[in-house]
């Protein structure tokens, strides 16, 4: 089989020992400078036009993808990608995070596949987490093992690895051709670069971040051949990627391709807001697959937005795990994609029992929502100078799988946990005060009426389209020490004496 894809392969890698990346831009000055009077014009190939500078944000999604372009020339213009083949007509900026695996050949599944299909590889971002963590035994990466060629872990591995390798080129491969077509022609410095989203407690963990970045770099080398993604044996892939590994690894490409934790990309348009406040956050985004939750503390300084994570988790509990556990966690493609299409209210259910087991599997992730939600944040609050901090807590929700039951109403359970003094969460009522808050629309994204309701999916993409050095910098929880007790802030208590007779 692999032998039929071999010609496919020259074309797809050709000699990895020739292909150049385009060095990056070292500012907007400069390049302004540049093409300032009095200077040698820059060689175009394709007069007519400036070069273009455009940064993609890419949210690599458990169920879903998601792109948004900015054009950091013109007026910092902004555009959705919409893939050539879009898996949902109703939301065509859609990619499918699934592949398809079959005699041995990688494909990209056609239609709406956000879920399960036969032959079909679904969480591949879950998957490259656990085998970044050597977490073996997740049920997660048991299509994989039944799938991956060898038997060993390590190989295992390596599969996992190449299979999000061929969906990032595959993504990566079309906004490309799409951007290459809103320029025509091709101009001496046209400089593209992409941001992609890693959790915010996946990025503390180096093993993670290091497989993350291994698979993003190699598919930004590969992808202008893989749009539309070409199906293609595993063989070849495997060999491509060994091919091209010394291109990967170069400073050229490691500047270009950019890792950024998912929660400060989605709360961009948050702290870019007027109305944005500095404080202390919980940020919960539901995902397919998980939900990621960080606490943070939000300051400007100098003009410039940090996120400071005093804590980040990421829950094995995102909207998938409903027709998972409803289904008792049964491996059916079939049971788990008719489980799903019910939760998410597509068709009915053809009996009382089907609606008690989703019923039931709500309620235990709601459960374990409540625990993990309030590990995170006793968690962020021992990590407070002043632990009284805590109390002006506030919620920012987001993520694709968001809804009010389990996801909502569990966290904001929290406040009734005790790890935030009761006495202050009553106050904070007396007085109105609210609890979470919603993320603000952004201005410059261009969406038509009937499309407000796609922001949910997009806030992730839409804070990775900044340039790198405009994002809000961040701390990482594993930079932040518990405080020690000399450090730990006491309320100064005042002493008070009896009146005495003369003070009467």
């Amino acid at each position: 089989m692999a032998g039929r894809f071999r010609k496919l392969l020259d074309e797809v890698f050709g000699n990895s020992g020739e292909k150049t990346v385009a060095p990056p831009p070292a500012s907007h000055s400069e390049r302004r400078e540049a093409a300032s009077p009095g200077k040698p014009p820059q060689p175009l190939r394709s007069p007519g036009r400036e070069p273009f500078l455009v940064q993609i944000g890419l949210d690599f999604g458990t169920a879903f993808s998601k792109c948004v372009c900015r054009d950091l020339e013109l007026g910092e213009k902004t555009w959705l990608y919409f893939p050539e083949d879009p898996c949902d007509s109703k939301r065509p900026f859609l990619v499918s995070s699934s592949i398809v695996f079959e005699d041995g050949v990688l494909s990209h599944p056609s239609g709406l596949t956000g879920s399960y299909s036969k032959n079909g590889l679904n969480h591949v971002k879950m998957a490259l987490e656990k085998v970044s963590l050597k977490n073996w035994d997740d049920p997660v990466l048991d299509s994989f093992r039944e799938a991956c060629p060898g038997s060993s872990n390590d190989q295992l591995s390596r599969f996992v690895e190449g299979c999000a390798v061929y969906l990032l080129a595959g993504i990566l491969g079309g906004v490309q051709a799409d951007v290459k077509s809103r320029f025509p022609g091709e101009v001496e410095g046209d400089y593209m670069a992409v941001n992609m989203a890693v959790p915010a407690a996946d990025a503390d963990h180096p093993e993670v971040d290091a497989a993350f970045n291994r698979v993003l770099r190699m598919a930004w080398v590969i992808a202008d051949q893989f749009a539309g993604f070409p199906p293609l044996a595993w063989k070849d892939l495997d060999e491509g990627m060994t091919a091209n590994l010394p291109v990967a690894q170069t400073e050229e490409v490691k500047e270009a391709c950019f890792l950024y934790p998912e929660v400060s990309a989605n709360v961009q348009c948050f702290v870019r807001s007027r109305a944005s406040q500095e404080g202390i956050y919980l940020f919960s985004d539901t995902g397919a697959g998980t939900v990621d939750q960080s606490v943070f503390i939000f300051t400007r300084r100098n003009g410039r937005e940090q996120l400071t994570y005093l804590d980040a988790a990421v829950l094995p509990l995102g909207s998938s795990h409903i027709e998972r556990i409803a289904a008792g966690n049964a491996a059916n493609w079939n049971l788990l994609e008719g489980l799903r299409r019910i939760k998410e209210g597509r068709i009915k259910a053809e009996s009382a029992n089907v609606v008690k087991r989703l019923k039931a599997a709500r309620g235990e992730i709601g459960s374990k929502l409540l625990n993990g939600t309030t590990c995170t944040v006793r968690s962020g609050k021992g990590k407070l100078i002043r632990s009284q901090q805590i109390n002006d807590l506030k919620i920012l929700f987001g993520g694709g799988g968001h809804c009010e039951m389990p996801y909502a109403k569990s966290a904001l359970k929290v406040f009734e946990s005790g790890v935030i003094h009761p006495d202050a969460v009553n106050d904070r009522k007396r007085s109105g005060g609210f609890f979470d808050i919603g993320l603000p629309v952004p201005d410059d994204l261009d969406l038509k009426p009937d499309q407000e309701d796609w922001i949910s999916r997009l806030t992730v993409a839409y804070g990775l389209s900044f340039q790198k050095d405009e994002l809000a910098t961040f701390v990482l929880p594993r930079e932040v020490e518990p405080p020690t007790p000399d450090e730990v802030w006491q309320p100064k208590r005042t002493s008070r004496t009896a009146p005495s007779k003369d003070d009467c």
